[in-house]
């Protein structure tokens, strides 16, 4: 499932929001992104610079929630099922 990323939206967002959508659930029923990564630091690695291009990582790929989360250039997040 693949999601694209709101200009200006924090990605820690991005992703408990596409979670919780794929689970039918409210994002506060998921268990917290904070069990499996700093948010804040998920965040620092897509912010963007002049002209809107991200400044740290392009890519990124973590376990949430069992989904395997990718993020690709802090504008589209990609969910796979663990099971």
């Amino acid at each position: 499932m693949e999601f694209e990323i709101e200009e200006n939206k924090p990605v820690s967002m991005a992703v408990v929001q596409a979670v919780s959508t794929v689970k039918g659930a409210k994002p506060w029923s998921i268990p917290p992104l904070a069990e499996a990564l700093d948010p804040d630091a998920l965040d620092a690695l897509f912010e963007t610079g002049a002209g809107g291009t991200p400044q740290g990582a392009d890519q990124i790929s973590f376990d949430f929630a069992n989904f395997r989360v990718s993020i690709d250039n802090g504008k589209r997040l990609t969910l796979n099922p663990l099971d």
